[in-house]
């Protein structure tokens, strides 16, 4: 558990320690004048609570292995919210390309998807005399969704004049992407890149690389730039990884309260306490190759929730067999941490052929913080079965909602040369999964 995590726990101990009890005897490490016969293998007891069987007291324990899920992200495309790029390929007569050539995005929706990942939940407390403590701890539920796009597993740099065949579109209010590009005829069979710089206006001049003035196609005059031929790349990589690892954990504890059993065995408890939950998520995009050869940004986003909680349990046993209902409330106030950085075209030369003429190697660094009230619902639904007196295995499910939480891949902004974070925008969130372990005297 990370000191983050340990120091809100000591946060809430002192908090709710300062809760008043009714008698010195009931600590909230458990209470000094009781005799904790567990009887772990003793025959269980059957029948209904309030009649033969009676509602363990005590201390209790519960593990439980959960195998959750959390909903995607809205959908949104990896590249320039726009979903086009206008890049002015080529121009002449030869070349029958209307200009500018509208592109749309390559990659459109690819945005992580809905996983599911494993992870721990451990219960512990007391009750006695119809009042108790609870400390839950959630350990490290994580999921890992990755796509790839390209040909994976051929070298990169194989495509011809450095193009790729991924393109991720980008925000451009600079210009970076001009250059001059070899590509001679594409439309001309056996002909290509000959490594001076294609004079696409038809002036005779071949950018910085001076006059043809033989006509035969290579320039043999000195001249001045023509700035005529340059022209917007598309920026593309051979192959593009996207990564998103979303990953939760929390800890709440709270002061316990059993009512009288009802008719036919039911038992309802009220809890009320306070409640530390994170919730991160890393979204990572790597490209290799193409006209942004190599390019990477990492973006997370940490939502920090803590703030009262209050919570209700409803019990009934018939035989071994005892149905829990749980309902949570939690009224967080959310610390959202944004963090991005990267480098874009870490293999770029400057002023080379196909490549941009005004865009260096850049790197960059942005962070930010937001702060929203996320509130949180939960609700679980299990049935245990009783293998002695105070061992049962449980099977559950569990769901919860939350509003306005931070979603890694959303913050992306797309613009050269150095990125960016969006403006706030959060998203409510569902998760659910199931859940089986074992519980002691609970």
């Amino acid at each position: 558990m990370s000191s983050q995590r340990i120091a809100a726990l000591l946060f809430l101990v002192m908090l709710l320690t300062g809760v008043p009890a009714a008698g010195q005897h009931y600590q909230p490490f458990g209470p000094v004048e009781h005799d904790h016969d567990w009887k772990l293998f003793a025959p269980a007891d059957l029948g209904m609570y309030g009649e033969d069987a009676h509602a363990p007291e005590g201390f209790y324990f519960t593990y439980e292995r959960v195998l959750w899920n959390f909903s995607r992200p809205v959908m949104r495309p990896t590249g320039s919210r726009a979903g086009e790029f206008f890049a002015i390929l080529f121009t002449g007569d030869e070349f029958d390309a209307p200009d500018p050539y509208q592109l749309s995005n390559a990659i459109g929706t690819s945005v992580p998807e809905a996983d599911f990942g494993w992870g721990n939940r451990f219960e512990l407390g007391y009750m006695v005399d119809d009042r108790g403590w609870l400390l839950g701890v959630l350990g490290d539920v994580n999921t890992d969704y990755t796509m790839q796009f390209g040909e994976f597993g051929v070298n990169p740099g194989t495509n011809p004049a450095g193009t790729g065949s991924v393109a991720i579109l980008f925000d451009d209010p600079l210009n970076t992407m001009l250059g001059f590009v070899d590509f001679e005829d594409p439309f001309a069979a056996g002909d290509g890149p000959d490594g001076f710089a294609d004079d696409l206006d038809d002036d005779g001049i071949h950018g910085w690389d001076g006059f043809d003035a033989d006509g035969n196609g290579v320039p043999d005059t000195l001249a001045p730039t023509d700035y005529d031929d340059l022209r917007t790349l598309l920026p593309t990589f051979e192959e593009v990884l996207v990564r998103n690892l979303a990953e939760t954990s929390g800890v709440e504890l709270m002061r316990a309260h059993r009512l009288d059993p009802l008719h036919y065995g039911g038992v309802v408890e009220f809890y009320y306490g306070a409640r530390f939950l994170q919730f991160d998520e890393d979204y990572l995009v790597s490209g290799i190759g193409g006209t942004l050869s190599d390019s990477n940004w990492d973006t997370t986003a940490q939502n920090n929730m803590v703030g009262p909680q209050v919570a209700t349990r409803y019990i009934n046993r018939r035989g071994r067999w005892t149905l829990d209902l749980e309902g949570r409330f939690f009224a967080a106030y959310n610390i959202q941490n944004l963090e991005q950085k990267g480098i874009i075209g870490s293999l770029l030369v400057p002023s080379g052929l196909n490549q941009p003429l005004f865009l260096n190697p850049t790197t960059f660094f942005h962070t930010r913080t937001d702060k929203h009230f996320s509130p949180f619902v939960e609700l679980r639904l299990e049935t245990s079965y009783q293998l002695t007196k105070a061992v049962a295995l449980t099977v559950g499910y569990t769901a919860m909602y939350a509003d306005k939480v931070a979603r890694a891949s959303d913050y992306v902004k797309y613009r050269l040369p150095d990125m960016g974070l969006r403006s706030e925008r959060p998203q409510d969130m569902f998760t659910n999964g199931v859940n089986f372990g074992i519980e002691i005297n609970r």
